[in-house]
């Protein structure tokens, strides 16, 4: 029907799927996804998810993303997380440090995938927390600082002591701390 000039969105009213479906069926098809989309049409997984792993580079990697999925092991949402950490793998190498790039090619694997995706889990989870501390801290300086400079006496203090303003990001979370009391 493609050939014939249907547009998607004609052809998917003629054959009462979705335009979006219709497009992602095609592009695994003219990828030469058959593995992929033979899964996606038997209902082992869904649509997205198999354009998704479709997107990923290298037959094994796919290969492994979908057994992944299929053992349960990973949602869509980690494998879009996956295929970035493994695309900066492969872009930036193992190591952190900018030299020393291992020549020998690691063979990827789906325990590897999740491994790598638990890593990086982690590793937000710890950001998040140390985040919330930060936060903490924030709060009581914030809090600290409100009630001294309310004190007439502790101003004068800082004025004589030629300290007479603040950060103004602080001074401003004061302000609106203040707003918000009265």
């Amino acid at each position: 029907m493609k050939a014939r000039g249907y547009s998607y969105r004609e052809i998917g009213r003629k054959l009462d799927v979705d335009a979006t479906t219709l497009c992602e069926l095609m592009a695994l098809k003219k990828a030469g996804e058959e593995r992929l989309l033979e899964a996606a049409l038997n209902g082992k997984i869904p649509l997205s998810v198999a354009v998704e792993i479709a997107k990923a580079d290298g037959a094994e990697m796919q290969r492994e993303l979908l057994k992944a999925y299929e053992a349960k092991q990973l949602n869509h949402v980690s494998i879009r997380v996956v295929k970035r950490l493994m695309d900066k793998r492969r872009f930036f190498g193992k190591h952190r440090s900018s030299g020393g790039r291992n020549p020998r090619k690691s063979r990827t694997s789906a325990e590897s995938l999740v491994n790598t995706y638990r890593r990086e889990t982690e590793r937000h989870k710890l950001m998040v927390k140390k985040a919330r501390i930060c936060e903490a801290k924030l709060l009581f300086a914030v809090t600290a600082l409100g009630r001294l400079t309310a004190d007439e006496n502790f101003v004068t203090l800082l004025r004589a002591e030629s300290l007479p303003s603040m950060p103004k990001d602080i001074w401003n979370r004061i302000v609106k701390k203040r707003k918000e009391a009265a």
